[in-house]
């Protein structure tokens, strides 16, 4: 879906229909559709599947349940940087390992900074890094900044609030990031939020941070839409009326580079934010017993036996 956004964003205008649709606007009406539909299917699938972790197993499977796989080879040596990542992070759990988006920054930033001394063997280093971290703490927990003012993440919006956004892509001017905001913030306000609180940056959630990261990045993006759209020209028009002189390409012809500007909000932002979501720390994971299977084990949904054990196939 990321894909076709992104090429839905950067078809052109092409020749105007009626009012403010456009050719293009038609063009482009399939995949955003398609995208709505799209979405609200995975999401009644992951739905159905987290709410339903009903499972059957062999007497075998529970025999064999976290014992090396002898027949499991790789060809190549895995790298250390990924070995490294792969020991420290986990599945996410609501009930026995919070995500990692869900993290305080100040957390995050006393984390950084026992792995980047753990790392070095030059004491000098070790304490400056440590000096920094201890700057950098002192200045979030003096800073403080409207929490509720930062709107709610399009990932939490409500299937009529999804809707409404995406519907709304089509609207001329505030169509976008603009819309986006205003429906994130009444999703704030439909919480009870009270948007006159204010708390120290250091208790900020890693989650709230690249929110508004990507808010901010998205507004922009817009803004540079509408700057070229009514008071210049997209850069890639004279590019192409240089290479194809005399074809007669204006500039509503050609795609627009704001699909291709916004695409590292899509590709980058976006998919490192669902990842913290669904990432959490192994050193957060707390062990839990299985009901099911009679043991303790970290971090195990709880798995219902259906049947009794069965062989074959």
């Amino acid at each position: 879906m990321v894909p076709l956004t992104v090429i839905r964003r950067t078809v052109p205008s092409i020749a105007t229909v009626a009012g403010p649709i456009t050719v293009g606007t038609l063009l482009t009406l399939p995949i955003l559709l398609g995208a709505f539909a799209a979405t609200q299917l995975y999401q009644a699938i992951s739905s159905a599947l987290i709410e339903s972790c009903v499972v059957s197993v062999t007497r075998s499977h529970k025999e064999n349940a976290g014992k090396t796989v002898r027949d499991l080879r790789f060809a190549g040596a895995v790298p250390g940087i990924v070995r490294d990542i792969a020991r420290q992070v986990d599945v996410a759990d609501a009930r026995t390992c919070p995500p990692t988006g869900g993290l305080p920054l100040s957390r995050i930033v006393s984390r950084t900074s026992s792995y980047l001394q753990s790392i070095t063997a030059d004491r000098a280093r070790d304490r400056r890094i440590g000096a920094a971290a201890d700057q950098v703490q002192n200045w979030m927990r003096h800073t403080r900044v409207t929490d509720n003012l930062i709107p709610a993440d399009p990932a939490d919006f409500s299937t009529p609030e999804y809707a409404i956004s995406q519907v709304g892509a089509l609207i001329p001017y505030v169509g976008g990031a603009p819309l986006d905001i205003a429906i994130g913030l009444n999703h704030n306000r439909g919480q009870g939020a009270d948007f006159g609180r204010t708390v120290p940056l250091s208790s900020r959630s890693v989650t709230k941070t690249l929110t508004a990261a990507y808010y901010a990045y998205a507004l922009a993006a817009h803004v540079v839409e509408l700057a070229w759209q009514d008071g210049g020209t997209d850069p890639s028009a004279p590019l192409l009326a240089d290479l194809f002189p005399g074809a007669g390409i204006t500039a509503d012809m050609i795609p627009r580079s704001t699909g291709i500007a916004g695409a590292p909000n899509l590709y980058g932002l976006v998919v490192y934010h669902n990842a913290l979501r669904s990432m959490c720390l192994a050193e957060d994971k707390a062990p839990r017993t299985d009901p099911a299977v009679g043991e303790t084990r970290p971090g195990v949904r709880r798995a219902v036996v259906s049947g009794p054990p069965h062989t074959g196939p």
